[in-house]
C-alpha cells in the first residue's frame, strides 16, 4: 500500500486541533496524505490545485462557514465527499449540513468513535490507486 493513497484534506480553525487530527488520523490512515487548513478560502482555493478525495470541515470557520464553502465545493466538485466534524451538535446543524450534501455529520466530541469507522468505509486501504 502506498502512502498517500488518497488526499484528504482537514479544515478547522483551531491549530491545537487540526494538528491532534493530522497526527493521529496519519497514523490510523497511513496510506492517506492529510493537509490541514484554518479556513474555507485557503482550502478552496488549493483545492483547485490538487483536488482532495475527502474533506473534513468544520461548521464554524473564520470568513466562510463550513455549510457555505461544503456548498462552493459541490458546485465543482459534486461527488467530492464531505465530512462536518462540528462541535454545534443539535438537529438543525446536523439537518442543515446532509441537506446541502454532507455525507456525514460527526460531533467533534464522538470522533474519536465514529471518525476511523466513516473514514474506513469511505476511503478504503487499496492495493493500487
Amino acid at each position: 500500500m502506498g502512502e498517500g493513497q488518497y488526499n484528504v484534506f482537514i479544515v478547522d480553525d483551531r491549530p491545537v486541533l487540526r494538528r491532534v487530527l493530522v497526527d493521529w488520523l496519519q497514523v490510523e490512515f497511513p496510506y492517506c496524505r492529510f493537509e490541514a487548513f484554518r479556513d474555507a478560502e485557503s482550502m478552496l482555493e488549493t483545492v483547485q490545485e490538487h483536488p482532495p478525495d475527502l474533506v473534513l470541515m468544520d461548521v464554524s470557520l473564520p470568513g466562510m462557514n463550513g455549510i457555505e464553502a461544503m456548498r462552493v465545493l459541490r458546485t465543482s466538485n459534486p461527488a467530492l465527499p464531505v465530512v462536518i466534524l462540528s462541535i454545534h451538535c443539535g438537529k438543525e446543524y446536523r439537518e442543515r449540513a446532509l441537506a446541502e450534501g454532507a455525507v456525514l455529520f460527526i460531533c467533534k466530541d464522538k470522533a474519536h468513535n465514529e471518525l476511523p469507522a466513516a473514514l474506513r468505509e469511505l476511503l478504503p486501504e487499496k492495493e493500487e490507486r
